[in-house]
């Protein structure tokens, strides 16, 4: 078990704040991706992110003013989550990268052969 009696109370606030702060525009840039036709996907997951540290924040916030350990817990469990999301996504998007600069590479020296 875990002992939260070392947990800074400011660190908890700060925390509390910037995942609000953050959750919020990523909630805002998730609305504009799916209203955009290109961004659904990308949209739905900034949403889902978003949504995800909207409830830490809350979480947090509940832990700070009742000391509930179940609230302590959601909180982390929701970042968690936000993160294992945000990683999947960097392992898509490298993947992707890797696969058009390979695209690229060959079709430019299929290009340069071709003048030869």
């Amino acid at each position: 078990m875990l002992d939260n009696s070392n947990v800074s109370y400011q660190t908890l606030k700060d925390l509390s704040y910037w995942t609000g702060f953050v959750g919020i525009w990523s909630i805002i840039i998730g609305v504009v991706g799916i209203i955009s036709i290109g961004g659904i996907i990308s949209g739905i997951l900034a949403l889902i992110m978003g949504m995800k540290l909207r409830r830490t924040k809350m979480d947090l916030e509940s832990y700070i003013n009742s000391n509930n350990e179940q609230a302590l817990q959601s909180a982390l469990d929701n970042l968690k989550s936000y993160f294992k999301i945000a990683g999947v996504m960097i392992i898509i998007t490298l993947i992707m990268v890797i696969i058009v600069f390979g695209i690229m590479l060959g079709g430019g020296f299929s290009f340069f052969q071709n003048l030869m």
